[in-house]
């Protein structure tokens, strides 16, 4: 990796011996273990105004008036509540201001607004993978939605669905950054070459990129164990929903590095096994399946 004086201002550094290229798993794998361990590394920054929406949402009866007031030191995510909130899927009337906006979207739906904008905005963005970094927003924005469609059909609170579908694979953007800031990566390191041990250890630095924003245990633990359903004997039920909605979105042709034939095989596996665990009906998973799709020509992706 490049040294301190020509890294990026949000990332860490450290240097691969150049004996070790090109690259193989193992030494991928290794040296993104040490990059994100070392004690430099940035993780890409989430805005403070929406860390703090996202403090102010869980809290009961929050006044409107507070949310706005935060809202409103960011004038990008200030703008995107607006623009959304003018949209006929919640009204017809015009809204002119910001806490107009948050009352008709909800403070739920407004919470996930700033966080969806802020993720895609700051996060997903790595300039030698480009059609990547696309792939992988458009596959978490909607593991997001249709997360939070999986819960209507639970018994689970939807809570931090939202948040832990759009972060679910926040790992492989913060690796492909990583590896994109490694010397000459354009040249050794085609995405084909990294993308096993990318995938290997996504979820790891997914739930270390969550601890390092700060966000809640719950969180942090779905990150880290989405594809095993939990930690060994310990299922999480939020993790299932994160499984069936990112298979659901695999199913629409919303995977990550599909081209290359290096998305999980099929997904109706793990679809099918989910269900079981959620303790789906086959109805329901069709309704599931129904409402994700009808979600599909309503978000923007």
């Amino acid at each position: 990796m490049h040294d301190n004086a020509r890294a990026p201002a949000h990332y860490g550094s450290h240097t691969i011996p150049p004996n070790e290229l090109p690259w193989d798993e193992a030494i991928v794998r290794r040296e993104l273990q040490k990059t994100f361990a070392s004690p430099s590394y940035r993780p890409p920054s989430l805005p403070e105004v929406a860390l703090k929406v996202m403090d102010l949402s869980r809290q009961p009866d929050v006044p409107i008036s507070d949310l706005a007031r935060v809202l409103e030191g960011d004038q990008l995510l200030a703008a995107r509540v607006l623009q959304l909130s003018q949209s006929s899927i919640y009204g017809r009337q015009p809204v002119q201001t910001l806490q107009q906006a948050i009352m008709r979207l909800g403070v739920v739906v407004m919470r996930d607004v700033i966080f969806e904008a802020s993720v895609t905005m700051r996060v997903f963005k790595a300039p030698n993978y480009v059609k990547t970094m696309t792939e992988l927003r458009r596959h978490s924005v909607a593991t997001a939605h249709f997360s939070r469609v999986v819960c209507r059909y639970t018994s689970m609170d939807a809570e931090y669905a939202f948040s832990c579908g759009l972060l679910h694979d926040v790992g492989i953007a913060a690796s492909l950054v990583a590896v994109s800031d490694m010397p000459n990566a354009k040249d050794r390191a085609p995405l084909e070459e990294v993308w096993l041990a990318i995938r290997g250890i996504h979820e790891e630095c997914s739930k270390y990129l969550a601890r390092l924003w700060g966000l809640p245990p719950d969180v942090q633990f779905v990150l880290g164990a989405h594809h095993a359903f939990g930690n060994g004997a310990q299922v999480h039920p939020l993790a299932v929903v994160i499984a069936l909605a990112e298979g659901i979105a695999v199913e629409h042709g919303l995977g990550v590095g599909m081209s290359l034939h290096m998305t999980e095989a099929s997904d109706d596996l793990v679809v099918q096994r989910a269900a079981m665990v959620l303790k789906l009906s086959d109805k329901q998973l069709e309704l599931i399946r129904a409402s994700c799709a009808k979600l599909l020509t309503e978000i923007d992706l």
